[in-house]
């Protein structure tokens, strides 16, 4: 096989992963419209603050779509720094990441195991 052939299962995860970013950055543009009062928006700058491990953009992202939200990570990390793992059924958050179009994270509340966070 070719590197260029790309196993079903494979273009299928790839499918699914395209439309479920697609999906969320549609919810994004729609959440983002509730930023339009001067309270608000100094909210979501606060916010944005309080989450230094993120770009300020993602932060902002990361707002939108869980307002509140305290910490996140991906999955990986969940698993690997914090020893948690996101729970069956959890809503991914999505960010933009500086090698590739999107990636997805995950609030400590939507996490579970031994481990702790922030």
């Amino acid at each position: 096989m070719s590197e260029s052939t790309v196993k079903p299962e494979n273009q299928q995860k790839e499918l699914f992963e395209a439309e479920a970013a697609r999906s969320l950055l549609d919810q994004l543009l729609t959440d983002s419209r509730l930023y339009t009062q001067s309270k608000d928006y100094k909210a979501l700058l606060d916010f944005v603050v309080r989450l230094r491990n993120f770009a300020p953009f993602n932060a902002m992202l990361l707002q939108v779509q869980k307002p509140g939200l305290s910490y996140a990570a991906s999955a990986r990390d969940w698993r690997e720094r914090f020893g948690r793992t996101p729970k069956e059924g959890s809503r991914p958050l999505l960010i933009l990441w500086p090698f590739g179009p999107v990636a997805f994270v995950y609030d400590v509340l939507d996490t579970e195991g031994t481990g702790g966070a922030g």
